[in-house]
């Protein structure tokens, strides 16, 4: 799949846009060493970057990709395939719903934010941006107790060299985007999405459509639907659907 390595850009997904426009044909690949406007999945919402220390790339895919149901949940579970086939992190990578990937912390129970997620579609293609944090650099102090990065999850190396995954960042990208494909055609997706799901039967808290709108309720994750959505059980066994919103935590588990 063809790379388009840039050394600084504002948005990887912007730049796919014009290669686009400039007669390029998907599938291929945005990545940036350095991205300086990296947008997230809600407005005013910012994927921070230090140059050299994030994965930030678009995957560009044919317009007819975006009809697919669930297509966010399809792209998160290629992403965390991938990073579970590296030795070391088969157990410590897991899906928070609807678009961020989670590596396992240090405290047992303890997730924080590894990478996350963003899908948009026009008539000229699919553009699935996807950040990860690769080195500690990636995210500043104010973010040490939520983010986390490919730096910190990797056994740590004998020598002072950088790991060889960090190193090759254009192999760690095309990996990513195959396997992305990968789970876009896989019709056991559903089951797999599930397998890595965090938070799966716990009680929860769930803001449900804009997660600035503070309309908190809670509930037991089930799971997810066919169409991406996120169904939890509810106060008076009540199942229920929701296709927006955010979990924001758990409940204390009863004793």
């Amino acid at each position: 799949m063809k790379i388009l390595h840039l050394p600084q850009v504002g948005s990887t997904m912007d730049e796919a846009r014009r290669a686009i426009e400039r007669g390029q044909t998907p599938p291929f690949i945005v990545l940036s060493d350095h991205q300086t406007e990296g947008r997230g999945r809600l407005e005013g919402r910012r994927w921070e970057s230090v140059p050299g220390a994030s994965l930030a790339m678009t995957l560009c895919l044919e317009a007819s990709v975006s009809r697919l149901p669930a297509l966010t949940l399809r792209v998160g579970l290629g992403v965390a395939r991938q990073l579970r086939r590296i030795d070391g992190l088969a157990e410590r990578v897991a899906l928070k719903w609807p678009n961020d990937i989670l590596g396992a912390g240090s405290a047992k129970d303890s997730w924080k934010k590894l990478g996350g997620i963003l899908c948009e579609s026009s008539g000229s293609g699919l553009f699935i941006g996807i950040g990860i944090n690769l080195e500690r650099e990636a995210y500043g102090p104010s973010l040490g107790e939520t983010a986390t990065s490919l730096e910190e999850l990797l056994p740590t190396p004998k020598t002072i060299t950088p790991h060889p995954l960090l190193a090759n960042r254009e192999g760690l990208a095309r990996a990513i985007a195959y396997a992305v494909v990968e789970s876009l055609e896989d019709p056991l997706w559903r089951e797999k999405y599930t397998a890595m799901l965090w938070g799966l039967e716990r009680e929860l808290r769930f803001v449900a459509g804009d997660p600035r709108s503070g309309r908190e309720g809670s509930g037991r994750l089930l799971g997810v639907g066919e169409d991406g959505s996120l169904i939890l059980l509810e106060e008076g066994n009540l199942t229920k659907r929701y296709h927006s919103g955010e979990i924001s935590g758990f409940l204390p588990r009863s004793v």
